[in-house]
């Protein structure tokens, strides 16, 4: 994404990669379908505008593809993976105001979900239809949500809130691949009790609607408290939630440190959940960043529940370790596991996604980076069967940073 400097103004980002790759089993199916090549040149553009009290932003990037091998008929040529993103913030004397809005296009057989669903801090995100994402066709993601807060300055504050998703599918081959739309409009209360120590109330109202046959809208209201202390080595935290659906009550209780480290941080959450449809589970999380003389090591472990493609419970477990290391002034090595597990609460299926990847970046001037790299993909899905997936890769990038 465009990245305006601190000290402001309008700035434009152009990014360039050429990537050559060679993928066993691309699609992940139980039978593997044979070797894909590929030469891909991935474009970005973004433009930002910064001053003291607000940033605008829009980005969009798309890939050149040239592929080979299982489904094509000699070499196939073509767009894929359009993206545009666009934000808006301003903070006034006492207030705030945020509106972002998102569009993507991809092909079902490129997406990863371990590497593609990123948030801005770089945790894996588990799309609501991963246990669907299999086979081949074009899946479609749009959203827009509109934040408001006042009192940000004050002993008490408010919060407001809307947003609307869509996912649609256009000649998939995964049955379970529904278009659907989620609804969602919020309120908040922030209650400083003292210097240190932070409570806040929430409530949310959601909408779902997909095109099942035989499919009606479903409702969700959702209220949340939490509690927060800092401390002079972190922060303690505490949460309740409870949520009315269409398959019963879901309630969940937390708490939480942030420790600050002499080389890192650390946090940690532990909590108990119960799903709708019955059932209590231990939920959490972990994490850990650490800082070495030439290198870094982090993880992340999360535990919790959430709601799958047709809005039911799913309970998720996500693992990622990463390791990167400085070999020499222009060179380096990452290291990076993923595990993600999901099972839906109703009926025990279970979907599991693991990757391995390890890559050696040089830099061949000061502005053009190469990297070489070797990733393993493994799915494990129940009543359909195992799947892997290895592949190469060669890339060679820049990015053009300007100021009009």
């Amino acid at each position: 994404s465009a990245q305006a400097q601190d000290t402001g103004g309008v700035v434009m980002t152009f990014g360039l990669q050429e990537r050559l790759e060679t993928t066993s089993n691309l699609g992940l199916d139980v039978t593997n379908r044979g070797r894909t090549n590929q030469a891909t040149t991935n474009l970005s553009f973004g433009i930002s505008s910064e001053t003291q009290t607000s940033r605008l932003a829009f980005d969009m990037s798309g890939v050149l593809r040239a592929a080979q091998g299982p489904g094509h008929s000699g070499t196939d040529f073509g767009f894929d993976g359009p993206k545009l993103a666009f934000s808006y913030a301003h903070s006034g004397a006492n207030a705030s105001l945020s509106l972002k809005a998102h569009y993507s296009d991809a092909d079902v057989e490129y997406l990863r979900p371990l590497e593609n669903f990123l948030d801005e801090d770089g945790h894996i995100v588990l799309p609501e239809d991963l246990a669907d994402l299999t086979g081949t066709g074009t899946r479609r993601s749009s959203g827009l949500n509109a934040a408001l807060t006042w009192g940000n300055d004050a002993p008490v504050g408010f919060g407001l809130s809307a947003a609307v998703s869509d996912l649609s599918y256009r000649n998939t081959t995964s049955p379970g691949l529904i278009d659907s739309r989620r609804t969602t409009l919020g309120a908040s209360m922030r209650l400083d009790l003292s210097e240190v120590t932070k409570a806040t109330l929430g409530l949310t109202i959601s909408r779902f609607e997909d095109e099942a046959p035989l499919s009606s809208p479903r409702n969700t209201i959702s209220f949340d408290a939490g509690l927060s202390q800092v401390m002079t080595t972190g922060t303690l935290t505490g949460s309740l939630s409870a949520a009315k659906t269409e398959d019963g009550t879901k309630l969940g209780f937390s708490v939480g440190r942030d420790i600050e480290l002499p080389n890192g941080s650390l946090t940690a959450s532990l909590g108990l959940s119960r799903a709708a449809t019955g059932g209590t589970s231990l939920t959490g999380s972990l994490g850990l960043q650490h800082e070495l003389p030439q290198g870094q090591i982090t993880a992340q472990l999360r535990r919790g529940i959430g709601v799958s493609s047709d809005d039911t419970d799913s309970l998720t477990t996500v693992l990622s370790l990463g390791y990167s290391q400085t070999l020499s002034p222009l060179s380096s090595l990452s290291l990076d596991l993923s595990y993600a597990e999901s099972t839906a609460t109703a009926t025990d299926n279970t979907v599991t996604n693991t990757s391995f990847g390890a890559t050696y970046s040089h830099a061949l001037t000061e502005d053009w980076g190469l990297n070489l790299g070797y990733r393993q993909r493994m799915r494990d899905s129940d009543g359909v069967g195992k799947a892997d997936s290895s592949s190469v890769f060669l890339s060679l990038s820049r990015d053009f940073t300007f100021r009009p």
